[in-house]
């Protein structure tokens, strides 16, 4: 198991969704800051995502993106980035920007046969994403379109197809925290450590 510091963009800040909710949101600031912040804590790799992406398809947050991957690179740490990859020339495009690997949600969800020929197509870059809620049933049920619908498959289904082109990694979790990241409580933003380094 790998875990990546994740950094959610939304309006070219670093932000976070409560329970995928875009209307309860946190801002964490500038991106490039927190990026530092877990590099400089000994992260190999960075989880990017665009989140106005991921419910709408159209890739909002290049700019940001490029800049965080040239920084990440300069201390050989790897990028990979989702939301919104939906269509195999977005893929390329962020794989040419310098991304490590791309990762598919809704895309993989509606049409498991794009994220085969995309895993065939790039091998070992691209990974599937699987945010997840618990249903009243009690079913982990994969979400789509940045959490916005769901997508009636659980996602031990969704792990358990594929046709022998699928990705070599699948990344995800339940929709009130991200992967990898723990509780608002138990974590310190790079303002609050200033804080505390200055304290007595």
């Amino acid at each position: 198991m790998e875990l990546l510091p994740a950094i959610d963009l939304r309006h070219g800040a670093a932000v976070r969704l409560t329970r995928g909710d875009f209307n309860q949101e946190q801002d964490y600031g500038d991106p490039r800051e927190l990026a530092e912040w877990y590099i400089g804590g000994g992260a190999r790799w960075i989880h990017i995502v665009d989140l106005e992406a991921a419910r709408t398809g159209v890739w909002h947050e290049r700019a940001a993106l490029e800049e965080l991957v040239r920084l990440a690179a300069a201390s050989s740490v790897r990028v990979q980035a989702g939301g919104g990859i939906r269509t195999a020339e977005l893929a390329a495009a962020l794989l040419e920007a310098g991304v490590a690997r791309v990762v598919l949600g809704t895309a993989a969800l509606e049409d498991p046969g794009f994220a085969a020929r995309c895993a065939r197509r790039w091998p070992g870059r691209v990974a599937v994403g699987l945010d997840y809620r618990v249903n009243e049933a009690g079913v982990a049920e994969a979400q789509a379109e940045g959490w916005l619908s769901g997508s009636g498959r659980s996602v031990s289904d969704r792990c358990r197809r594929g046709d022998g082109g699928r990705p070599g990694r699948h990344t995800g979790g339940p929709a009130r925290r991200k992967p990898g990241r723990p509780p608002l409580e138990d974590r310190a933003s790079p303002r609050r450590l200033r804080r505390r380094r200055r304290d007595p």
